[in-house]
């Protein structure tokens, strides 16, 4: 008899356990006074506290709740800054992304108009360093063609200076009533410093009007002679002019007419450039005529 007393106690109490653990919600050894919620997703923080068309204030509070221990309203910025901090659910972190996003938005808008004013200044300061590079380049081509041509005068001034000048230097004129020719002996001097090369010098005498009225004639291209002359060197050359009756040497002495010697001197400098000499001497009246005295005519006088 105690051994069916002592399994009748033992299945009483099995059906007593089996009646506990079919009751809802019951639980064994939990102290958690909160209940156990399976987790619903929701689009936003919003839809976190409404469950069957009504707030549920824990979820929004679980959601919204500020480090300071009081609610957050709408709009307010630490709202955001709590739920980026721990967003907690997946909508709270896609709402700290689009967030984030726009505050990054709001710093490149306010940096627009600077960066667009700047952009402009840098444009205005390129083409203004463009303009003064022209400028500048214009410049310096001015300043190289000005110094082209200051080294091309100083070459020139020192080729003058340099170069051999060859000039007549006297005129001796030998005349006698003995029905002679006249004579005249010329002497040419090279006053360069340099010598003058391949020099000829060409000449004639002759008895003309004074004035010319047509002008001195050619010069005679007859036989020439080349010769070098040194610097300050001079040379002579004589000419024999024709002989005068005493009826043109009556009418030279009266100023009516003139004996002339008309020439030209042809050399080459030392850069080998030809130079010329050309003149027109003459003497009329009775008192230059004995006394030899040889003026420069008005024409034919000309050196390069």
């Amino acid at each position: 008899m105690p051994d069916r007393n002592r399994l009748h106690q033992l299945a009483l109490g099995g059906w007593l356990v089996a009646l506990l653990l079919a009751q809802p919600g019951a639980a064994i050894g939990r102290d958690d006074p909160w209940p156990i919620q399976d987790e619903q997703p929701h689009s936003n923080s919003q839809d976190a506290g409404k469950a069957d068309g009504k707030v549920n204030d824990d979820a929004l509070k679980e959601a919204f709740w500020r480090p300071d221990g009081k609610p957050h309203k709408k709009g307010d910025v630490s709202t955001y800054r709590a739920l980026c901090e721990e967003p907690g659910y997946h909508d709270n972190a896609d709402l700290c992304q689009q967030w984030r996003t726009a505050e990054a938005t709001e710093r490149l808008e306010k940096w627009a108009e600077p960066q667009f004013w700047a952009t402009i200044v840098s444009i205005g300061l390129i083409v203004l360093s463009l303009f003064v590079s022209a400028w500048a380049a214009f410049a310096a081509v001015r300043a190289a063609k000005a110094a082209e041509d200051a080294i091309e005068v100083t070459r020139e001034i020192g080729a003058r200076q340099l170069r051999a000048y060859v000039f007549p230097q006297t005129f001796s004129l030998l005349f006698s009533k003995r029905h002679l020719p006249p004579n005249i002996v010329i002497v040419t001097k090279n006053s360069g410093q340099t010598p003058a090369f391949n020099c000829t010098h060409v000449a004639h005498m002759f008895v003309g009007p004074f004035p010319l009225p047509d002008g001195l004639p050619p010069i005679p291209t007859g036989l020439r002679f080349a010769n070098p002359i040194g610097p300050g060197v001079e040379m002579s050359k004589r000419l024999i002019g024709p002989t005068m009756s005493a009826d043109t040497i009556f009418v030279v002495e009266a100023g009516f007419s003139a004996i002339y010697v008309h020439g030209r001197i042809e050399y080459e400098d030392f850069t080998g450039e030809p130079r010329s000499t050309s003149y027109a001497y003459y003497t009329t009246g009775y008192e230059a005529l004995r006394a030899g005295v040889m003026t420069a005519y008005q024409d034919g006088h000309e050196s390069t």
